[in-house]
């Protein structure tokens, strides 16, 4: 696909995720702002010298800007737009002081990059508004976790502790991934329960799935051993392929999740707690994981 035929392609996936691309409100097409590269050239550069384009701009309901998007042609690297898309989101921070979250992509392929956090990473479409709002108000609210006190009501182990402890340095250093092994009866869930308790008092997170390969686990993060017995936020259990986007927190089996995780926002869960789920990550299950 060349470039134009990829934008009518993203119009089609911006639209799955509620983006109006022909609401002004909503989406900036060729977002227009002054130049201030010198080192590239091309029909646009000649056409207008002292201005550049972003080829998407989204907007929160605030009419701010949101993230932007760069496009390539299929036969490019998404991430061969990123330096560009970089001078783009300096431009707007300059011009708004927000500094936006940046989509890179070729059609196929969906970059997603929040500059402040962490590096570019591939996801599987297009953020909701929703999901994009709430990024950046805990961009700018949540507190260091090495603040934050642990519920010793929740896992008063000192093992426990410290597994927290050095997740939440993990994540303060900028690591996204991380495994957590330990032995039947130790406490796992209560482990994963005090984690989430420390993440959502900093206003690191606000929604949590609890994926699981068995009802019994799912059940367990659901009851009174989890997220009924520890939390006020909304909960509840993802039964069927029918998805209820009002909860805050949320448990599941990987084999009901492959029934409607493509209606759902790949920006929508904060955090994924994965329970013994890496013994179906080789088999048809493993695309829920990645998603």
């Amino acid at each position: 696909m060349n470039e134009a035929e990829v934008r009518k392609q993203l119009d089609r996936m911006l639209g799955k995720r509620d983006w109006n691309v022909d609401n002004p409100a909503e989406v900036s097409i060729e977002f227009e702002m002054e130049r201030k590269w010198g080192n590239i050239s091309g029909p646009t550069v000649e056409l207008y010298p002292t201005k550049e384009f972003a080829d998407y701009l989204l907007y929160g309901r605030d009419r701010r800007p949101l993230a932007l998007i760069e496009a390539k042609r299929t036969s490019k690297s998404p991430r061969s737009g990123q330096t560009q898309a970089a001078g783009y989101a300096d431009n707007i921070k300059a011009e708004y002081g927000i500094d936006p979250f940046i989509f890179l992509s070729n059609g196929e392929d969906i970059w997603f990059w929040d500059r402040l956090r962490y590096p570019p990473r591939i996801v599987r479409g297009f953020f909701e508004r929703d999901d994009l709002e709430r990024l950046a108000y805990q961009r700018h609210s949540r507190r260091p976790l090495s603040a934050i006190r642990i519920n010793h009501d929740i896992a008063d182990r000192d093992y426990q502790a410290e597994a927290i402890k050095r997740i939440c340095g993990g994540l303060e250093e900028g690591f996204r991934k991380f495994l957590l092994v330990m032995a039947t009866g130790t406490g796992k869930t209560r482990t994963a329960m005090a984690l989430i308790d420390v993440l959502i008092r900093s206003r690191w997170i606000n929604t949590v799935l609890f994926l699981t390969d068995r009802k019994m686990l799912r059940d367990q993060s659901y009851g009174k051993r989890g997220f009924q017995g520890f939390f006020t936020e909304a909960c509840g259990k993802v039964k069927s392929g029918n998805f209820d986007k009002t909860k805050r927190l949320y448990s599941a089996t990987i084999q009901t999740m492959m029934e409607c995780y493509r209606d759902i926002s790949p920006g929508f869960f904060d955090l994924v707690i994965s329970d013994e789920c890496h013994r179906s990550i080789y088999n048809k299950w493993k695309y829920v994981l990645t998603y």
